[in-house]
């Protein structure tokens, strides 16, 4: 028995602790460990549990075996699974048209070709997870909201949907898209309005010269960090980088490789960037979408925008402990107009996970944050 005791009261307690996010909780068997140090011990080369399926090999780089658990009822229709590694998400497409794999990630590139492949269907499984773009709230020139209004306006989201192939539905929020149990009201997406655009820069002071905006002497500039190994942000990257110049808001990509990109010195948390365009997951409870909080507005943080208003920390308090769901709501609701009209984030698309299937296989399903659904259902002949 687990006793949990909070010092005061938490409304997204029992959804953090207990249900599936992309942090997980766990409960551990005592009698497979000597001690309390977990990193390093046996049991994470052969790890176990009460699931339907339980560690067989695990060659390391190679793949990981799963047999079926004798003990889990009810009785798993597959005796194995076998978690093949591979290179990359080419790869996954390769090994399902050769019949080498029987179910695979796919692309926004490839996912076209795939509904080519005889015997293969694909399936796609909504994530509670955004594409966003966030704005650097604390440094110039994003740090005025005229001006981030300004990105918004001149961003061409239809062509931007050409970076993820239109296999997206487009965002209008910053929380989750509508596959949890809160409902979001009515958020009027930002929409391509270069007359706009042209307003909000020449109310903040910046002056079109020679097709650049100039304030103060100071020519328009800044980067857009990108991860170097992520396709689609790439292809976002460039398109904004060309939409914004356009505009006479020319800025510089630098990219990182993902080793570097998710560290503190990356681009995506140590401030330095401009824009940075990024995928926020979420968890069971719409709090755990709101990485926009002061106390993460740091180096090495999940704030990306750097943003910190006393209003969202007010809202994020009451909707924490207040005891009417009707008012949580409301405060998430709050929430999503006060990001909208501060605008620290661009919402372009809600994620979905592509995964190519063969046609013997059935029962396979993955939840909204990409783990699988009653895996003892799953069955391939």
């Amino acid at each position: 028995t687990v006793v949990i005791r909070l010092r005061k009261p938490w409304n997204a307690a029992v959804h953090v602790f207990f249900a599936q996010a992309d942090f997980v909780y766990g409960i551990l068997p005592k009698h497979a460990f000597p001690d309390t140090k977990v990193v390093g011990s046996a049991w994470e080369s052969a790890p176990f549990g009460t699931g339907p399926f339980r560690v067989k090999t695990w060659l390391r780089g190679d793949r990981i075996v799963l047999e079926a658990n004798p003990y889990y009822r009810p009785k798993p229709k597959l005796s194995q699974i076998v978690f093949q590694i591979v290179p990359n998400l080419n790869s996954n497409f390769v090994a399902l048209r050769s019949g080498a794999a029987d179910i695979g990630a796919l692309t926004a590139e490839n996912v076209s070709q795939a509904q080519g492949v005889p015997g293969v269907r694909v399936e796609r499984f909504p994530e509670n997870a955004t594409r966003l773009l966030y704005l650097n709230t604390q440094r110039s020139p994003t740090g005025d909201p005229r001006v981030r209004h300004a990105i918004a306006d001149a961003l061409d989201y239809d062509a931007l949907a050409n970076a993820w192939r239109n296999q997206f539905p487009p965002a209008a929020s910053f929380l989750p898209p509508p596959i949890v149990r809160w409902k979001a009201a009515a958020i009027a997406p930002y929409r391509h309005d270069p007359d706009a655009a042209r307003r909000e820069l020449d109310a903040a002071g910046w002056r079109l010269r020679n097709g650049v905006r100039v304030k103060g002497g100071v020519p328009f500039g800044g980067l857009i960090g990108v991860n170097s190994e992520d396709p689609i942000n790439v292809r976002i990257a460039t398109l904004v980088q060309a939409q914004l110049a356009a505009a006479g808001m020319p800025l510089t990509i630098k990219a990182n490789p993902t080793r570097i990109w998710f560290s503190p010195e990356g681009l995506l948390r140590n401030g330095k960037g401009t824009i940075i365009g990024e995928t926020w997951v979420g968890g069971g409870d719409p709090e755990q979408s709101l990485n926009l909080r002061c106390v993460e507005a740091i180096r090495g943080g999940d704030n990306h925008s750097f943003y910190c208003s006393p209003r969202f920390e007010a809202l994020f308090d009451d909707q924490s402990r207040t005891p009417s769901q009707a008012q949580r709501d409301r405060d998430f609701n709050a929430i999503a107009q006060l990001v909208h009209d501060d605008a620290p984030v661009i919402p372009l698309y809600y994620e979905s996970r592509l995964m190519g299937v063969s046609n013997r296989v059935s029962g396979y399903r993955l939840n909204m944050l990409w783990l699988p659904v009653n895996a003892e259902m799953w069955d391939a002949r």
